[in-house]
């Protein structure tokens, strides 16, 4: 039983039946191989159009089945041909004609390297602006080893700098704690009254209380807002 991938597709090798050599490398699902042994040619499906292909459509050079052999796993075909004409694109009589060793050496001269020309011409361009300053050049206006200005009213520059000093002054006030009503000075000599914190006297409780007039008694009433027996603790 063949095994498909999940794209439905099964790799194919093509041999040449006389000369055993391995001619390419292409693939078919159900359909491509059905029209293979229904016509007597190879025919494939085109990953990369996603299209069938006829092999020898374009070319001229047919693959003419001879036989069809499965792998042991059922995940590959051997298509055994007789071919009319090169297998490859290229020209060459199969697509296996490059060996390791020369795939690698292609690989390495393929590989893009740095040009220091290139390199050092840009520095050079970069010290004359520089050194000459030219009126609009970004580079120029650039400083040496820090990082280039921003433009006024951008972030990080100078342009919302108003903005923040107009907004100390409100900060200011808000965050003050004096009173908007300046309140009104105790008389001389009061002495301020016991925290609350320290609740009230027990009534068998003595409680020496200090020699003070009746208008310093009643100031602190009205600043207060004391209740009647704090009244009467007091005036008593």
């Amino acid at each position: 039983m063949l095994k498909f991938d999940r794209q439905g597709l099964i790799p194919a090798i093509v041999q040449d039946a006389e000369t055993r050599e391995v001619l390419m490398l292409a693939y078919m699902n159900e359909e491509s191989l059905r029209r293979t042994v229904e016509s007597g040619d190879t025919w494939f499906w085109s990953r990369s159009r996603q299209e069938f292909w006829h092999k020898g459509d374009t070319s001229g050079n047919f693959q003419h089945v001879t036989q069809l052999r499965i792998d042991c796993d059922g995940d590959t075909v051997l298509v055994e041909v007789h071919p009319d004409g090169p297998a490859c694109h290229t020209g060459a009589t199969t697509c296996f004609f490059q060996s390791y060793e020369e795939a690698k050496a292609d690989q390495a001269e393929d590989e893009p390297t740095a040009d220091v020309s290139v390199i050092e011409e840009l520095a050079q361009v970069l010290a004359q602006r520089h050194a000459e300053l030219p009126e609009g050049s970004y580079t120029a206006s650039v400083p040496q080893g820090n990082r280039p200005h921003r433009k006024e009213g951008g972030r990080g520059g100078g342009g919302n700098d108003h903005r923040r000093q107009e907004r100390r002054p409100r900060r200011d006030r808000l965050g003050s704690r004096r009173p908007l009503v300046p309140l009104p000075r105790p008389p001389r000599g009061h002495r301020r009254p016991p925290p609350r914190h320290l609740g009230r006297a027990s009534p068998t409780q003595k409680v020496s209380r200090p020699g003070t007039d009746r208008a310093a008694v009643s100031y602190l009433l009205s600043l207060f807002g004391r209740g009647n027996s704090q009244r009467r603790w007091l005036a008593g």
